[in-house]
């Protein structure tokens, strides 16, 4: 416990350093549903340090995987207890719109339409924002999905790719990565 106090204190302190209203400090923690109970504790700590300026912290999770007595849980209504202010944003799945626009900038300059492609994604992915990312690396790796460096446009065929066994389970893509 008295290790974990000190080392509580020395990150406070090292974190101070950088946070002040002329250059305020963001940090990022993802997959917070996996945290240990002493990170919990040092996100606590920090976040609730009167002395602390300037910090924001931004968490992601995965509601599924946490339940109400899930410690992160626990740690976000002790904080609105104690006041400090605790924003929720949920994300949702891409929709149709979201899913061409973000395919439109990732394969711009296509001499083809990409709504076909977005269908077939959004068929595959179901618009999660992960899957679908994973999903386009996997077309290019898999050469379904091209760049032409002498035409200067991706290309790609939605027949080739439909043909394909391609998986419509994240879990399995990543497994067979």
């Amino acid at each position: 416990t008295e290790s974990q106090n000190r080392f509580n204190l020395v990150f406070q302190n090292f974190i101070r350093i950088f946070c002040n209203p002329s250059h305020p400090l963001v940090l990022f923690l993802d997959d917070l549903q996996w945290a240990d109970n002493a990170s919990l504790k040092l996100m606590q700590l920090m976040m609730t340090d009167q002395e602390m300026q300037a910090l924001l912290v931004i968490g992601a999770y995965r509601d599924n995987e946490v339940s109400a007595t899930h410690p992160l849980m626990t740690l976000l209504d002790q904080l609105q207890q104690q006041a400090v202010t605790v924003n929720t944003i949920t994300l949702k799945p891409l929709s149709k719109f979201h899913l061409c626009q973000l395919i439109d900038d990732t394969v711009p300059h296509s001499l083809q339409p990409t709504d076909p492609l977005a269908d077939l994604v959004q068929q595959k992915t179901e618009g999660n924002p992960f899957f679908v990312n994973e999903f386009l690396k996997n077309l290019h790796v898999e050469n379904l999905l091209n760049f032409d460096n002498q035409s200067r446009v991706w290309d790609w065929n939605i027949d080739q790719i439909q043909a394909q066994d391609l998986t419509d389970n994240v879990i399995e893509l990543l497994i067979s990565k």
